[in-house]
């Protein structure tokens, strides 16, 4: 006779929640919904920032199976749980489910990013893969060659092609926050760039811009050459 793992708990008749989900996510907002799990009507909701103690949470007893939260933070991630209230019993919690909240539209200018470490903008840049899988990252000069150092501060986007294992030439754009350019009579971007040829490899620049982030890229500068060193365009 053997016996292992015994456990001595309410019986709970209500179904928990399924397929929690997050969507209309603004810089302060979101709508939080989920699945019944059974014939309920009534939900508890606690929300919070990544991390939080379920019991300390802001708390919502709702009747409906989505509910629109406000007051959040911008780029901040947030998670939930979600309870059944089946009235003469209550589900087991289901989550968290996480989700972040997008930055802040940038309207204050000049408007400058270094890449370094101690940026509150780079965690809203991001990188939308074109051609293979390679992505831009935050390092110290280049990847080889001449530039060996940021030209400001202590790090720069810095994106590596490499060609042995992305052989299609990878194409990644690195795409910056959103700017209401608005107040803005005669708006320009200045930035620094290098590219050195490396054994007959050469990357190719582009500076695009949209208007949307579902419209289409206008090209507004482009270079293909050979630049080792810190380059003003």
């Amino acid at each position: 006779l053997a016996i292992d793992l015994v456990q001595v708990e309410t019986c709970v008749t209500c179904s928990q929640p399924t397929a929690l989900s997050a969507f209309n996510l603004t810089d302060s907002s979101a709508s939080l919904t989920w699945t019944a799990g059974g014939m309920e009507t009534g939900w508890n909701v606690v929300y919070d920032t990544l991390g939080f103690n379920l019991y300390n949470g802001t708390s919502n007893a709702v009747t409906n199976d989505t509910l629109a939260i406000s007051g959040l933070s911008a780029n901040t991630t947030y998670e939930f749980y979600v309870q059944a209230d089946c009235g003469s019993d209550t589900s087991a919690w289901t989550g968290p489910f996480s989700f972040t909240t997008p930055c802040n539209i940038i309207t204050d200018f000049p408007f400058i990013e270094n890449f370094d470490d101690t940026s509150s903008s780079r965690s809203c840049w991001g990188n939308i893969q074109e051609v293979g899988s390679a992505d831009w990252t935050y390092n110290v000069g280049s990847s080889g060659g001449s530039i060996t150092a940021a030209y400001n501060g202590t790090k720069n986007a810095v994106f590596v092609s490499q060609y042995t294992t992305n052989p299609n030439s990878p194409t990644t754009k690195l795409v910056s926050p959103t700017f209401d350019l608005s107040s803005l009579l005669a708006p320009r971007v200045k930035f620094y760039y290098g590219q050195e040829d490396w054994f007959s490899d050469q990357n190719f620049t582009r500076l695009l811009y949209r208007t949307s982030p579902s419209g289409s890229w206008t090209e507004i500068w482009a270079d293909s050459s050979s630049v080792n060193t810190w380059t003003q365009v």
